[in-house]
């Protein structure tokens, strides 16, 4: 997470963009770190449970795309799908949106292809909505 915010705040010295709100980005970054952290949370819970057997293991490779474009916004979602427990982002294609992502069973590649709620939540951060 330091990083992500290290690099947020710093990224915009370094590639500046015209007409972009920075200080708008950074006040919708705080809160979506807030749930990013929460969802880690509720994913440590269910990856503890398949891995003590309560649910069970159904892995999985999904391709999904999305409409994220700009190169941070793609980044933070990777990044975002791997730090989450029972997750992780095996490969972008950043001119189609296209993403590779391994889950450890249906409901993790669900929340990723069918409610999209981190998706938006990135897209509403970077203004892509």
């Amino acid at each position: 997470m330091a990083a992500l915010i290290v690099s947020f705040l710093t990224y915009e010295i370094f590639v500046p963009s015209r007409g972009e709100n920075v200080l708008l980005k950074i006040r919708r970054l705080i809160p979506y770190i807030g749930w990013e952290l929460w969802q880690i949370y509720l994913a440590t819970i269910d990856v503890t449970k398949r891995v003590l057997g309560i649910l069970p293991v159904d892995p999985r490779i999904i391709e999904f795309d999305t409409t994220l474009r700009s190169d941070f916004a793609l980044v933070t979602f990777a990044n975002s799908i791997t730090l989450t427990p029972g997750t992780i982002t095996i490969d972008i294609e950043p001119e189609k949106g296209r993403y590779i992502v391994h889950a450890i069973a249906k409901e993790p590649a669900e929340s990723l292809t069918v409610d999209q709620t981190m998706q938006k939540k990135v897209g509403h951060v970077f203004m892509e909505e």
